[in-house]
């Protein structure tokens, strides 16, 4: 009985650190997306502007966020995994 507890304890803590490695990963490829996002939204033309609704200040006030600042609703929950 004991051992498999112990087999049961060490299964869900690598895991359990999988899991939470697999999110750090999926962390940095989300702030590296973002990341491109934001720099092509300042490239974008006056009309391409128009077009998607955005004023220039905007799109400047966007791309000049900072590296970690990144919208809750693009995050995925951190408790999930820890």
């Amino acid at each position: 009985m004991t051992e498999q507890i112990v087999e049961y304890s060490e299964k869900s803590i690598f895991s359990r650190f999988a899991a939470y490695l697999k999110h750090l990963n999926e962390m940095g490829n989300l702030k590296a997306q973002i990341r491109k996002e934001r720099d092509e939204l300042k490239s974008l033309s006056p009309r391409e502007l128009r077009d998607i609704g955005v004023s220039r200040e905007d799109a400047l006030k966007e791309a000049h966020r900072d590296y970690d600042d990144i919208p809750d609703h693009r995050i995925r929950s951190w408790f999930y995994y820890l």
